[in-house]
């Protein structure tokens, strides 16, 4: 699959999970909502707002809640925490399991080789 298709697909997977709209403030800042955005290549302060439940910055008067989903180097960055990798030949979703299972083979083989290889340097 390719970025874009990469990108939608992690967007509709985990959209929902990644929200900054709170009816409370946490009592931790999330780690994906950072301490300031650009827009319009102009930098802005992200805080928490009560009256708009939820984190964002303001534009002059007007209010915009902060969406993780449009931030190119968070969004890159959430891709990578759930394991979404870029390949030459395309973006895939690697599951934690089965890449653990293929490098604990290949150490266990590796083991195997040398232990063979030294009992046969002995004969």
């Amino acid at each position: 699959m390719n970025r874009e298709q990469a990108t939608d697909a992690f967007k509709e997977k985990y959209g929902s999970t990644y929200t900054s709209k709170y009816n409370t403030e946490p009592s931790t800042r999330p780690d994906y909502i950072p301490k300031n955005t650009t827009y319009n290549n102009q930098s802005y302060t992200i805080i928490y707002n009560q009256p708009h439940r939820g984190y964002g910055y303001y534009v002059g008067s007007k209010w915009y809640y902060y969406n993780v989903m449009m931030d190119t180097m968070m969004l890159d960055s959430l891709m990578h925490r759930h394991h979404y990798y870029g390949y030459p030949m395309g973006y895939t979703e690697v599951e934690g399991w089965g890449f653990a299972t293929v490098l604990i083979l290949v150490l266990v083989l590796v083991v195997f080789i040398v232990i063979f290889a030294k009992i046969a340097s002995r004969d």
